[in-house]
């Protein structure tokens, strides 16, 4: 994604490919930023059922599991970048491969 705009039609492409896998999704827990705080997120949200929680600024420990994530992979990537002596605009390519 390169604008916020486009968090409607790649959550939607999610949703889609979650129901055809045979998952659903109950609850989307976000930030309270604008791109999922707005009325065609929350409509979309609500037809499908899925509960939209927000969590509380500031406090990355609400969102643990997600922020846990997040370290190792930048620590993964750290380390290729590292151990095989990357130059750092290859960072994008280091956190695909730590994935």
């Amino acid at each position: 994604m390169h604008k916020k705009s486009q968090v409607v039609n790649c959550l939607k492409t999610l949703i889609s490919e979650s129901e055809a896998a045979g998952l659903r999704i109950k609850e989307m827990l976000n930030d309270g930023g604008t791109e999922f705080n707005n009325s065609e997120v929350k409509a979309h949200l609500a037809s499908k059922r899925i509960s939209n929680q927000i969590s509380m600024p500031y406090t990355p420990e609400q969102n643990s599991d997600a922020e846990r994530k997040n370290r190792i992979l930048v620590e993964c990537a750290w380390y290729l970048i590292h151990t095989k002596e990357l130059p750092i605009k290859r960072w994008a390519e280091a956190i695909n491969t730590s994935v």
